[in-house]
């Protein structure tokens, strides 16, 4: 098979013209000359750059799994040798969602060499496009999977924390256990299965091969509602701490202890905000101006 074409020119081969008939069944345009292909906005100009920050992401995107390998390892090492605490299922479930978070940042550094991420849209093939949309659908996947691991570990945390206070928190506790997992469970089942046939959702070639009997649900409320839980869920989380430590007949010194990862929380609350509106609000060359930057500090 030849080498696919650039996107908005003609397709090259039977892949691009199924990628080209789904996106536009996508667009709900039924009588358009495929032939010509698609074009995504911008329009190329008539000297287009050809900047590709493909390299700064990658480099970017290993700083910040190196981050969160060191920080989840040093976490474990300060249970593991300090006598007064020991490991838990809040230290099971945060060791999950660092693996998730590795998982999630490697197929974004994926992106980059397979579905053109850093360069401008107009440069990248339709095949490249094809696999930003399939790494780009996994992706989201594994981020709502890895987030409620992370939540998770922020319960069970909570409740060593306030164990000693008094026994309301432990149903507290109990009902935020339920709610996560049901979001966890509705998140995977949701994402996966967000389109019918469900690999039409993974691939544009296979949602042009189907495109008279593809059926999906709304992505964007999916997005809305999925992100909308998570952003409520670390508020309350957030709150939890900032209730019961005053409360608490500690030291000083433990209670610094148990503030400085509530700043962090803090700042990841803000931070999940600011990715619901980043997520709601994508710009034109996708591919080359997507805030990345803002993705890896909200995660």
């Amino acid at each position: 098979m030849s080498g696919s074409s650039i996107i908005g020119n003609p397709p090259a081969n039977q892949h691009d013209l199924d990628i080209v008939k789904g996106l536009y069944a996508q667009a709900s345009i039924t009588s358009a000359d495929l032939s010509k292909g698609f074009a995504l906005p911008p329009v190329a100009p008539l000297n287009p750059s050809q900047a590709n920050k493909g390299p700064g992401i990658i480099a970017g995107l290993v700083i910040a799994m190196i981050i969160i390998v060191l920080i989840t390892e040093g976490r474990l090492l300060a249970r593991w040798y300090h006598k007064a605490s020991k490991l838990g299922l809040d230290d099971a479930f945060i060791v999950m969602g660092a693996a998730g978070a590795v998982s999630w940042l490697g197929i974004a550094v994926a992106m980059v060499p397979q579905g053109g991420l850093g360069q401008h849209i107009y440069n990248i093939t339709y095949e490249k496009y094809d696999w930003l949309l399939r790494l780009r659908s996994i992706d989201l996947t594994v981020f709502f999977v890895t987030v409620s691991f992370t939540q998770l570990s922020i319960v069970y945390f909570n409740q060593r924390l306030t164990g000693t206070i008094s026994n309301p928190w432990k149903w507290t506790h109990r009902l935020l256990l339920v709610a996560i997992s049901i979001y966890l469970l509705v998140s995977l089942l949701w994402s996966v299965f967000l389109c019918s046939p469900p690999t039409a959702g993974y691939s544009l070639i296979i949602y042009g091969e189907n495109a008279d009997r593809v059926k999906c649900l709304s992505a964007k409320t999916m997005t809305i509602t999925l992100s909308g839980f998570h952003v409520a869920l670390n508020f309350i989380l957030l709150s939890i701490p900032i209730i019961v430590l005053p409360q608490m007949t500690i030291s000083n010194a433990r209670k610094l202890f148990y503030i400085i990862p509530m700043s962090v929380g803090a700042i990841a609350c803000i931070a999940s905000i600011m990715r619901l509106y980043n997520g709601l609000h994508l710009p034109e060359d996708i591919t080359c101006k997507l805030n990345h930057g803002l993705l890896v500090f909200a995660f």
